[in-house]
């Protein structure tokens, strides 16, 4: 009897907890100059319990972006300006929609260049422990000016897809975007990394922050 009642709390948990939408696509990545503003892009959410809407919340956390960056999201049924890290809005993802349901970033860079990351923490207001974090990654240059020009491969070097790093960068996280702004990679840099994985015959571009100063450097790969 015992382990009836065990097994149906169980399965009434999991029935309770489940999470009731999902993201195909957690986290994009922007490049872009400074003229290039206000600066959009969307991440799609997908409701899992149609026909019913789901009531869902979003929570903003940034890491490095400049203060004087202006933030909104449009979630397609509130559109919020000036976002803060902290800010929190509930929305509800809507059932029978002829399109999927978008959280819709743009970001005002008033000439100010930088790399930086937003989070949106996504979760039902009845269920705040379980969530799913959606990050758009920053790369803004000064003006027409490309991350391609502005970069600066001194810190690394490259023999095929072989990539020696110098002696000040090791250790710190290493992000390569491919041109699409997607990102391919995010780890610790070590003193020789093969990143024949990531494809053939890409142009990639890649970021690391040492020290609040970020470098960046585009390759091809072999």
């Amino acid at each position: 009897m015992k382990k009836i009642i065990l097994l149906s709390f169980i399965a009434f948990s999991s029935i309770s907890f489940a999470q009731n939408f999902h993201v195909v696509d957690d986290s994009t990545a922007l490049i872009k100059s400074t003229d290039q503003t206000p600066a959009h892009w969307y991440i799609e959410v997908f409701n899992d319990v149609e026909p019913d809407s789901l009531l869902l919340r979003w929570k903003a956390h940034t890491t490095n972006v400049p203060s004087i960056w202006q933030i909104d999201l449009d979630d397609q049924d509130n559109y919020t300006t000036n976002i803060q890290d902290g800010d929190t809005t509930d929305f509800y993802l809507h059932a029978g929609l002829a399109f999927t349901q978008k959280l819709i970033i743009g970001v005002t860079l008033n000439n100010t260049p930088g790399v930086g990351s937003i989070y949106f923490d996504l979760y039902e207001p009845s269920n705040p422990s379980n969530v799913v974090t959606i990050t758009y990654h920053m790369i803004v240059t000064q003006s027409t000016a490309s991350i391609i020009e502005v970069t600066d491969n001194s810190w690394l070097t490259q023999k095929g897809n072989t990539f020696s790093f110098e002696e000040d960068v090791i250790g710190n996280d290493l992000l390569i975007y491919g041109t699409d702004g997607r990102e391919l990679f995010n780890g610790k840099i070590q003193k020789e990394m093969d990143f024949t994985s990531l494809g053939q015959n890409k142009i990639v571009y890649f970021i690391v922050d040492v020290n609040g100063e970020f470098k960046s450097a585009k390759f091809i790969l072999k």
